[in-house]
């Protein structure tokens, strides 16, 4: 079970600025009662606009080019992804939907990009 869950859907709950051609990272944490996670449970999704950028469960780890993301990490309550190479295309809201079943949590992250292209 995850503890502590607020559901904020709709309400950005983090704020990060970042700089052009600079990496970011997304920081998404969850706790569960009794640790470890166990993987058989958990899935994590990460979104930006329309699109899946990150997808880690039992079938394994999808994710676009520029995201990374430590699984190992994932089995400590860390869901935090780092994006490379920020562009002015990359503003706008990320959301870390993390499911340890039958729990959900979910974070909005706002970016923001400082600079020019």
């Amino acid at each position: 079970m995850i503890i502590g869950i607020e559901e904020q859907e709709g309400n950005v709950s983090t704020r990060r600025k970042a700089q052009v051609g600079s990496d970011v990272l997304l920081q998404c944490t969850f706790s569960v009662t009794s640790p470890p996670v166990d993987p058989k449970f958990l899935a994590i999704l990460w979104r930006y606009k329309d699109d899946i950028i990150l997808r880690y469960d039992t079938k394994g780890l999808a994710h676009h080019p520029r995201v990374s993301f430590n699984g190992r990490e994932a089995k400590t309550g860390n869901a935090s992804i780092s994006v490379a190479n920020i562009s002015l295309g990359d503003r706008g809201i990320y959301k870390c939907t993390v499911i340890y079943s039958p729990q959900t949590k979910n974070e909005d992250i706002a970016l923001e990009i400082l600079g020019k292209e």
